[in-house]
Parts: C-alpha cells; structure tokens; sequence
C-alpha cells in the first residue's frame, strides 16, 4: 500500500479514530527524536576534553576568584 492509499484510508476514518492514529504517529516521531538527540550527544561527549587542562568547575572558579578581586 501506498502513502497515498494510507493516507486516503486514514482521511475516511472518524475523528476520534483519527486522534489515536495522529497520537500514534506523534509518539513514533518523538521518540525518533529523542534517539537521535542521545545519538549525537553520545557522539559529542569528551570532544572538549583537555582544551583547557582543567576541570569546567575549576576553570569557572577561577574566573569567579579573578573577577572579585
């Protein structure tokens, strides 16, 4: 079947039926998302590392330490 008959299909169901197979689509969607969010995060992680030979927390101290002097 195609799209096009899916989605003729889905246009002759009643609203309520609808509602179900939008939510159904919407939670696919989301939790493609999510995944692919977690993807590139895992991808991204430890790509800073060593740039500054400091901790974040330490480098931000610091800063905080030079700025109330």
């Amino acid at each position: 079947m195609s799209a096009k008959q899916i989605i003729e299909e889905i246009d002759k169901l009643p609203k309520s039926e609808k509602e179900e197979v939008y939510s159904y689509f919407e939670e696919q969607l989301s939790l493609s998302k999510k995944k692919k969010a977690v993807e590139i995060i895992a991808r991204l992680r430890g790509r800073g590392k060593n740039i500054l030979n400091l901790e974040p927390q330490e480098y931000i101290n610091a800063i905080r330490a030079d700025d109330r002097i």
